[in-house]
């Protein structure tokens, strides 16, 4: 007998389904741990899909009652599995087309702690994300920015300036994928 997910991912678009497989893989596990039901874990496709999608238009492709829906998403909201609603900007299309991770050591002699650092890199122009990692460094930083020059100040005028910032390595991407499509390719 099919379940309610499998009569749903065979009757929705394939375009959209592929949009938010990214993402599939913590719904399943979810799923399989019983953190959400089978109609939370629609909701929650329709919601990859499209953040602003209707109570509406999410009852009808899920075949579930709008009052159904919007207190399901009540849940979502209160047991915090869903954190925030957000906008992906494009970078390529924003005028920032080159994307760099840049390894950074801690010299722990010029700050207090890794995390004052890590904040303060997080502030910096360009900077999209900083994560506090194990090896031979302790930071990777994720910058979108417009230029190599502007990547080269970046790292020399203000990255370098920071207390507690040692050694970089950078790194530039040249095209990026998951699960098996190429991301910001338009």
């Amino acid at each position: 007998m099919l379940n309610i997910l499998t009569i749903y991912l065979q009757i929705v678009n394939l375009s959209d389904i592929m949009k938010a497989d990214n993402e599939m893989w913590i719904i399943k596990h979810m799923l399989n741990n019983g953190i959400i039901n089978e109609i939370e874990s629609i909701i929650l496709k329709e919601l990859i899909i499209n953040s602003r999608s209707s109570v509406s238009l999410i009852a009808n492709e899920s075949n579930v009652s709008r009052p159904t829906v919007y207190e399901r998403i009540k849940s979502l909201e209160n047991r915090n599995i869903i954190d925030k609603y957000t906008t992906e900007i494009n970078y390529n299309n924003s005028g920032l087309p080159l994307t760099a991770f840049i390894q950074v050591a801690f010299n722990p002699g010029e700050a207090a702690d890794q995390k004052t650092v890590a904040i303060e890199i997080s502030k910096l122009e360009y900077v999209n994300k900083v994560h506090i990692i194990t090896g031979n460094y302790d930071f990777l930083v994720e910058i979108a920015i417009d230029h190599m020059s502007n990547l080269a100040d970046t790292i020399i005028d203000n990255l370098r300036s920071i207390k507690g910032v040692g050694n970089t390595v950078s790194n530039v991407s040249f095209k990026s994928y998951k699960d098996g499509i190429e991301i910001n390719s338009k």
